[in-house]
């Protein structure tokens, strides 16, 4: 396995938007087309309902993009002639799909996309997206189920309108015996559909839904280029229980963080084990005093040059101190 990489860190910027072409979009009234000419059906965002039909810009200073531009166009470099994209919380897979569309563009001959959610019908307009923009059967394997610091099963909530319910979160533990969990969580099955229960006073609906270590979701594959994590709290110990495996062999992290904790917890973690943090954003203050999700971009010091213009200070950066 090639371990250093000395594509330009400069490149871990809005300049990484030059390596890509902009395509001009075939406008659809059914569809959002990205800058490359990747396009999104709009029921599969709420906000997009009767919006389609246009091409949106070259989305600056977003480092959820320049941090999986920088990812791609690095393995195109590397000439290993494949890239490895995952997105945990894929919802649609709209960070993998943008990636495909990348490593299309960019020739990469091998494209491998993980897509890990746990409501089953987004699963499905995951496996459609891809369908919708030429990808193969071989090019996607989309996982129902939920990332976890532990493999089992979990109650995670059901979507009543998957377009509209993102930031569902896992109830309770993970476990691997379902009657007792059931018990614990006093579920109560739900009239006319299997499976789904009702949980708490207000009683919502949940199913139990497989839960699978990071580790398992990489299987076989030697490198992992990109990892997007949007997995509502649980990135904490996911990527503490992970970093030694996340280490051998994960070139690019972006972590949606949820909490003051997880992004103070990250910063130590991460250095501690040869990350070198590109981006820290922490979570922004929404008007009406909700607050959004924070960002953190880190790239693998192992995968990084140790001498040369494009190496890295043997100094761990502080994520303060980053642009």
């Amino acid at each position: 396995m090639s371990v250093a990489n000395d594509f330009p860190l400069s490149l871990m910027s809005d300049a990484i938007f030059d390596q890509f072409k902009r395509v001009p979009a075939k406008l659809d009234p059914d569809f959002i087309h990205d800058f490359m000419g990747l396009r999104s059906h709009v029921d599969f965002n709420g906000i997009w309902i009767g919006n389609g039909g246009v091409q949106q810009p070259v989305p600056l200073n977003n480092w959820q993009w320049i941090s999986l531009l920088w990812a791609v166009a690095s393995a195109r470099h590397s000439g290993r002639g494949r890239a490895v994209l995952m997105e945990c919380g894929a919802g649609w897979g709209p960070w993998i799909g943008a990636g495909f569309g990348a490593a299309r563009q960019m020739g990469i001959e091998t494209i491998r996309l993980i897509g890990v959610e746990g409501h089953q019908p987004k699963v499905a307009t995951m496996v459609q997206h891809f369908a919708n923009n030429g990808a193969t059967p071989e090019n996607l394997r989309a996982v129902h189920g939920i990332v976890a610091a532990e493999s089992g099963i979990a109650f995670f909530p059901v979507a009543l309108d998957p377009s509209m319910q993102w930031g569902a979160r896992v109830r309770g533990q993970v476990g691997t015996d379902r009657a007792k969990m059931i018990e614990a969580a006093r579920a109560v099955p739900m009239a006319g559909q299997p499976g789904v229960y009702t949980i708490g006073a207000r009683h919502l609906p949940y199913d139990l839904v497989p839960a699978y270590t990071l580790s398992e979701l990489m299987g076989d594959h030697e490198m992992i280029d990109y990892i997007h994590f949007d997995i509502q709290g649980s990135e904490g110990p996911v990527i503490e229980t992970s970093i030694a495996d996340m280490t051998a062999r994960v070139r690019v992290i972006c972590v949606g963080t949820h909490s003051g904790d997880i992004e103070a917890a990250l910063r130590i973690l991460m250095p501690a084990h040869g990350w070198v943090c590109l981006r820290d954003e922490p979570q922004p203050m929404h008007p009406r005093g909700k607050l959004g999700d924070g960002t953190q971009v880190w790239l693998n010091r192992r995968f990084l040059p140790t001498t040369g213009p494009q190496a890295v200070n043997a100094a761990p950066v502080s994520p303060h101190e980053t642009a």
